[in-house]
């Protein structure tokens, strides 16, 4: 006879009286003392990581493949004087081989032939790009792993040229050469000006920032090009701050799992997202209370209007 196997009962423990345990009593539908569903809530952050895209829509990849200069960031105590700016693009990154379109951990692309019949025969780096403001619609074209014409929307823009010689002055110089007989409508240079102090960088931040745009790239011209993030590729960008309502407390995971996660709030405008960066460990055992205001920066918008990259700073007393 086959006995039945029996599942041992777990004894529940009253020992926690940490604050995040106690949310539970305040508002029972708190998703503190329960794992987070796997679904995503109205106004949550999507999953805009194109190599995560890509790997959870096919598993392509290039195989062996050699990463992109990656950006690191301006603080203002770096000497940019006499350096190149671009701005920064809101798009995708992209790697051109002279055959194949990859992403930056090395994935493949799928454009109809059409978009890269033209392209030069030269290995380019630069972002697939829509428009400002558009990030959303980008990935939802380029993700697909069979060529369409949505493809028509977007156009390469290139910024370096990984295997031309030397620093990067000459490489511009020589890409710009590379571009002059360009016959493709896919694919162009991306215009670069000479940074000849902080002032200038904040002229064209205004102006970037005026028309919707992410930031600004800042490049050494005598820099090499290194497969790596760079402390001579920076990138600028300005956040801004806002109020919102905590509405609800996320247990928090790995090295967070002693406390808060994450806050669900709310803005004026009606928004539902989630804050889970810019705390420290004592404002996680002790997270703001349901109902309080808290100040929070982020970048910009979506076109849903949901901040991107959204911080905690502080706890504000009110609108």
């Amino acid at each position: 006879m086959v006995k039945k196997a029996t599942v041992p009962k777990v004894k529940k423990t009253t020992s926690d009286k940490s604050p995040v345990s106690s949310v539970k009593a305040q508002k029972k539908s708190s998703p503190v003392d329960k794992v987070p569903k796997p679904t995503r809530s109205r106004g949550e952050k999507k999953d805009y990581n194109i190599d995560n895209i890509l790997d959870s829509s096919y598993g392509s990849s290039a195989g062996k493949f050699e990463s992109p200069m990656l950006a690191g960031t301006y603080d203002g105590s770096q000497d940019i004087s006499n350096w190149y700016m671009s701005e920064k693009l809101d798009g995708v990154r992209c790697i051109w081989n002279g055959k194949n379109l990859y992403s930056r951990n090395g994935n493949m692309f799928y454009p109809p032939k059409y978009f890269t019949d033209d392209f030069p025969n030269t290995y380019l780096d630069g972002e697939l790009f829509l428009s400002r403001k558009n990030f959303s619609d980008t990935i939802s074209i380029v993700k697909k792993q069979e060529p369409h014409d949505g493809w028509k929307r977007i156009k390469l823009l290139v910024f370096d040229g990984p295997k031309l010689k030397g620093p990067f002055s000459s490489r511009l110089e020589q890409l710009t050469k590379i571009f002059e007989n360009n016959k493709s409508p896919y694919v162009a240079l991306h215009p670069h000006k000479r940074l000849l102090d902080k002032e200038t960088l904040e002229k064209e931040m205004d102006y970037i920032c005026s028309l919707d745009g992410e930031g600004v790239i800042v490049r050494d011209p005598n820099s090499a090009y290194e497969n790596r993030r760079s402390a001579t590729m920076l990138k600028v960008k300005r956040f801004q701050d806002a109020e919102a309502i905590v509405t609800g407390h996320v247990r928090g995971t790995g090295r967070c799992s002693f406390g808060m996660g994450a806050l669900e709030v709310i803005n004026k405008d009606g928004i539902n997202f989630k804050v889970g960066s810019g705390f420290n460990d004592a404002q996680r055992r002790k997270p703001p209370k349901i109902g309080s205001v808290i100040t929070y920066r982020f970048f910009e918008l979506s076109k849903d209007g949901v901040p991107r990259f959204p911080t905690f700073m502080r706890e504000h007393p009110g609108f």
